[in-house]
């Protein structure tokens, strides 16, 4: 179906938008704040061994749907539709892909929340400080915040990764 194919392009897109943001904030931790230069790599392995944590990637997200919604209907449970609030709850998340018809995943603020649930920006600063703690840097958590929202640290600048990565147009 045309709607999961976009939905997989566009988590490719996004994840890829993560990655190069959190190389940037590397790049950024190293020649501006004098981290050792073996962030990246480290970076780079704890990246992805999190991305199957995620299950962002997973090759058939729409079998597993469909798995999910006979499962919910064994039960005679009705499946919730889109605002979910549990941060870390699989149960919520998939909740919220049972309520999205396949036309609403479509609509880029659904689009965002069912991303943001998987694999939600902020991951990438707390790459960064976990980073910094293996590597017995004397960096904070409070310095990677006011680094990153000051601009020091690439994070707010994600919008200008995403068009960088998405090319012209």
């Amino acid at each position: 179906e045309a709607a999961v194919q976009q939905l997989k392009d566009n988590t490719l897109l996004y994840v890829r938008c993560l990655q190069k943001l959190l190389q940037a904030q590397g790049d950024a931790l190293h020649t501006r704040f004098g981290v050792s230069a073996q962030i990246q790599q480290l970076l780079r392995q704890m990246w992805l061994a999190l991305l199957p944590q995620t299950g962002i990637l997973e090759p058939a997200p729409q079998a597993e749907l469909a798995r999910y919604n006979k499962a919910r209907a064994a039960t005679g449970t009705h499946a919730a539709g889109g605002d979910e609030t549990e941060d870390d709850d699989t149960d919520a998340h998939q909740h919220m892909l049972a309520g999205l018809s396949s036309t609403k995943l479509l609509l880029g603020r659904y689009m965002k929340q069912l991303l943001w649930k998987m694999l939600h920006p902020q991951v990438t600063l707390q790459l960064c400080f976990i980073a910094c703690v293996r590597l017995r840097e004397a960096v904070t958590h409070q310095d990677i915040m006011s680094w990153a929202v000051d601009g020091r640290l690439p994070f707010l600048q994600l919008p200008a990764v995403a068009e960088e990565t998405l090319g012209p147009g």
